[in-house]
């Protein structure tokens, strides 16, 4: 496998020379994104106290077979794979980290969006309820997903760690 870079051609065997050459070459973004991703220990409870598991299992139970059918047909799919191994578990987590980097700018700008339109529609009250019913919606569809992507997040990573001595 060769893979080349704007600076530089470098010969690579394998992926796992690939992902250790990716990673002794990280920029500061992709530290960055690297903290930013790391579950943290309290995360796991928090989401389970805020009601993590019956949102998955709701979400699940509704969207879940249409999610499937509809959208992940390829190999490259938000499954876990048959078998548990440690590639599939990466591969998992890759998968909640690009989910959430879906999801976490639509609350962002929910709120975003919100803090300007409240100021801009003082005396319209039609304006203001406008301004909170979407800013509500966009906030309720993308906020329990982005949770649901760190609650599992931390989940396989706690399984990769006790199996396989983390995600390295």
């Amino acid at each position: 496998m060769t893979h080349q870079t704007l600076d530089n051609y470098v010969e690579i065997d394998s992926d796992k020379e690939f992902k250790e050459f990716k990673e002794k070459n990280k920029g500061f973004w992709g530290k960055c994104a690297d903290a930013y991703f790391k579950p943290r220990k309290f995360e796991k409870r928090l989401y389970e106290l805020l009601g993590i598991k019956t949102f998955q299992k709701a979400f699940m139970a509704t969207f879940g077979e249409y999610r499937k059918r509809h959208f992940y047909n390829g190999p490259d799919h938000y499954q876990m794979g048959k078998e548990i191994s440690k590639e599939n578990l990466e591969r998992f987590i890759e998968k909640t980290k690009e989910n959430e980097s879906i999801h976490s700018p639509g609350s962002i700008g929910a709120v975003v969006g919100l803090g300007i339109a409240l100021p801009l529609s003082t005396g319209s009250y039609l304006a203001m309820g406008l301004a909170v019913a979407s800013s509500s919606i966009i906030l309720a569809i993308n906020l329990p997903v982005t949770i649901l992507q760190r609650y599992n997040r931390a989940r396989i990573q706690e399984v990769l760690d006790k199996r396989y001595g983390g995600n390295k």
